[in-house]
């Protein structure tokens, strides 16, 4: 049983990340093109992946060559140095209530290693598609607060 309701949850992410698709490829690719302040040297992309239907689980955050998060100034107001939110998408990647209905279905699954095991070559993907290899600065996807990292860039 546990089986067959990872399989309905890898199919139900899997469509909605087909539906958020072209959506995210726009967002990247305008952060790609942008021209950030100098401070910028790097987004890093962090996953949050406690829920996924609570809004789209993937965050960018733009960072200085002290691994800071750096903000612009505007009429005294901290502002990202971006064209887009950094919250990326609004949409969720699956409904709320199909989320919770697998999870009582099998309350053994591990629904946030299943997810993350669908998100990342996918968004990895989505990336290539929108920035290729024309980003001149540092680039990586990490689970939220985890030292491990992919690097967009390098493709390692």
């Amino acid at each position: 049983m546990a089986h067959a309701v990872e399989d309905e949850f890898k199919l139900a992410f899997r469509n909605g990340l087909a539906g958020l698709e072209q959506p995210l490829i726009g967002v990247l690719r305008q952060l790609a093109t942008h021209n950030y302040p100098s401070e910028v040297v790097a987004i890093d992309f962090e996953v949050f992946s406690d829920s996924w239907s609570d809004g789209f689980p993937v965050r960018a955050f733009f960072m200085d060559a002290t691994n800071c998060e750096h903000f612009v100034y505007v009429d005294g107001s901290a502002e990202y140095p971006s064209p887009v939110d950094p919250g990326l998408l609004t949409e969720a990647i699956i409904s709320d209530d199909v989320e919770w209905s697998l999870l009582e279905r099998a309350p053994e699954m591990d629904a946030g290693a299943l997810g993350e095991a669908e998100l990342f070559p996918w968004f990895i993907a989505c990336w290539q598609k929108a920035a290729g290899g024309g980003f001149l600065k540092r680039a990586t996807l990490a689970l939220h607060d985890d030292a491990r990292e992919f690097d967009l860039i390098a493709h390692t």
